[in-house]
């Protein structure tokens, strides 16, 4: 393994110039498709209506940046208040949306119980 790294790193260094072209090369060719590259993003064509990601993500930016106006209140407790309340909101949200499908999905056996298995029973046949 190391005598073809070695090999590769000796190639790339005796022949600089053809490797800098041969990326450069790359590079354009993968540039001339990059007008074709159509990017939707649109936030409502992100997920399905049905996703439950979707609800979560309303409801923690509009409960979030609810609290946003304590930040201008003249009183420096519901400035803090309303900063912390902000960001624990936030921060809430970003985990229910990342770790806590990875955690449930780790400990899938732990959190659910096995689906019960009922046994393959065919009806009698009637036969005419």
């Amino acid at each position: 393994m190391n005598g073809l790294k070695n090999a590769m790193i000796d190639a790339a260094v005796n022949h600089a110039k053809t490797v800098v072209v041969m990326l450069a090369a790359a590079t354009l060719a993968a540039g001339a498709f990059l007008p074709l590259v159509e990017i939707d993003t649109d936030p409502e064509n992100m997920l399905e209506q049905s996703e439950p990601a979707r609800a979560i993500t309303r409801n923690v930016m509009v409960i979030a940046v609810g609290f946003l106006p304590l930040v201008l209140a003249r009183l420096v407790p519901y400035r803090i208040t309303g900063l912390m309340l902000f960001a624990i909101l936030s921060v809430s949200g970003i985990i229910t949306l990342a770790a806590l499908p990875a955690i449930l999905g780790l400990w899938e056996s732990t959190f659910f119980k096995s689906p019960v298995r009922t046994p393959n029973i065919t009806p009698p046949v009637k036969e005419t």
